[in-house]
């Protein structure tokens, strides 16, 4: 993650916590804010985009699609780009992949001054056309705009090859790999400068980057610790990601003291404040890390009594409690009572669980997230005929409509419905996205449709569904034992 001012990272954090709470909207406002201030913060731009198209593709109906086209095109058509902002920016979070559609939205961020979020929508739309010239020469000035040398020396680098005969792409590619790299070999030095940028950067990932890190925070803080005291929080969360929990825990307990003693009840902190959420969390995850299952308890217990509609809290209760029975059942075997507490402590979580998605479904009725988490929690208690509707609910949405028919085909094969299932399948197959090879999901709808056939005794189809799997991956599940069995 990159190194943000306090600021910059209160946004961002601000982000995270709008996008896990399903606010695609608010979290996208959040991202915005941070890529107006830093241009080049890749990760916030990604983000953004990533909270846009889930926006847009809720409630976007074919009507007002159709209207948003008209409108966009025409206004794009007769010069007005600020106008056809909105209108183009929709469509192309509802299509990403169509790559003249988001170099148009690109030309409209440009001509809006939005350089950042322009260069976001020349990159997805050079995705698809990498040597389209028209893209190639509207991103080259976005790229340099936000100051992202790298990216404009390789857009014109590839102009050069394409426009031989105009030597200021060439001359540009010199210019820029001059002043970005301090040399003037321009692209041939170009991959060993990026090799070396790409290494620094792993290095900093790295434990001893992160130490570092920590350091260069701690000497910060005891300069001003009053004025620095906000860099607490991140050097809390590096002692998290380098596993020195007692470390963090207090630093953890330092940031909730000053936190108490800054609210207005000194029993007890505001939990609504977002850093004493994070601290708390933090400290309760420090607890679970070292076995402190009593105290981590508490700490989750306290944090969903708080927020309710976390499903967060609720999952690390579960966890906690589940390893404090499970060290339990290892230290006497062969007690069934304990095997009927860890049964009733699923049903309950689960019950708990579906109790609170249920809630925010209905606040929010449409989520394909919301909808997709239900349906999973609803299947996993069993109970099949309600978590059927709700996932197919969630298949409506098109940015969801891959996993969602993926579960719902494994739903209908659950339900003995085949002919149902081998539909459903086949149109998530139709969904999936482009990939080199196959993905886990790609080859569980294999699987799952070489089951459909199989159980209908039709081994001639289900040898050639799990035939694709077997001869890519071998190992996926049984398919071995399956395949080879039907080829006996």
């Amino acid at each position: 993650m990159p190194q943000r001012p306090p600021k910059l990272l209160a946004y961002f954090e601000k982000g995270m916590k709008a996008m896990n709470a399903q606010d695609h909207e608010g979290a996208a406002e959040w991202f915005a804010a941070i890529v107006d201030i830093t241009p080049a913060d890749k990760e916030a731009l990604e983000l953004y985009e990533k909270c846009r198209m889930v926006h847009a593709q809720k409630g976007l109906t074919f009507f007002k699609r159709l209207l948003y086209s008209l409108l966009g095109n025409l206004l794009y058509s007769f010069g007005m780009k600020k106008q056809a902002v909105y209108y183009l920016g929709v469509l192309s979070m509802d299509k990403p992949h169509d790559p003249q559609l988001a170099a148009k939205y690109g030309n409209s961020l440009l001509a809006s001054s939005q350089s950042a979020l322009a260069s976001l929508a020349f990159r997805r739309a050079l995705q698809f056309r990498p040597n389209d010239k028209a893209i190639l020469k509207a991103a080259g000035p976005a790229f340099e705009k936000i100051e992202d040398a790298p990216a404009a020396i390789d857009v014109y680098h590839r102009l050069s090859k394409l426009e031989p005969l105009k030597g200021e792409w060439s001359v540009k590619v010199k210019n820029l790999s001059a002043n970005h790299y301090g040399e003037s070999g321009g692209i041939t030095n170009l991959k060993d400068r990026r090799a070396e940028e790409e290494k620094k950067a792993l290095q900093q990932q790295t434990v001893e980057g992160k130490e570092e890190r920590i350091r260069e925070l701690l000497d910060l803080y005891n300069s001003d610790r009053e004025a620095n005291k906000g860099v607490l929080c991140e050097i809390g969360r590096l002692l998290v990601q380098i596993e020195k929990f007692d470390q963090a825990l207090a630093i953890w307990g330092r940031v909730l003291e000053g936190l108490k003693s800054a609210g207005t009840d000194e029993d007890k902190p505001d939990l609504d404040d977002r850093q004493v959420e994070e601290a708390l969390h933090m400290t309760a995850l420090c607890n679970e890390k070292k076995e402190r299952f009593d105290k981590a308890e508490e700490g989750y217990e306290t944090l969903l009594q708080k927020f309710p509609t976390d499903t967060r809290y609720c999952d690390c209760l579960y966890a906690v409690r589940l390893k404090v029975l499970e060290n339990r059942i290892a230290a006497e075997p062969d007690n069934p009572q304990l095997l009927e507490e860890k049964k009733k402590l699923r049903v309950d979580y689960l019950e708990n669980k579906a109790g609170i998605l249920s809630g925010l479904v209905e606040k929010r009725a449409g989520d394909p997230d919301l909808l997709l988490a239900y349906g999973k929690v609803l299947t996993e208690k069993g109970d099949l005929d309600e978590a059927i509707p709700i996932i197919q609910k969630a298949s409506q949405n098109p940015a969801r409509a891959f996993p969602a028919l993926r579960q719902l085909g494994w739903l209908f094969i659950e339900k003995g419905q085949i002919p149902l299932a081998i539909d459903t399948l086949k149109r998530a197959l139709e969904k999936a996205p482009p990939s080199r090879s196959p993905s886990g999901d790609v080859k569980d709808i294999w699987y799952g449709l070489g089951e459909c056939y199989f159980r209908q005794g039709d081994k001639v189809n289900a040898r050639e569904w799990w035939k694709n799997i077997y001869e890519c991956d071998i190992e996926f599940r049984d398919i071995r034992e399956r395949y080879e069995g039907l080829m006996a």
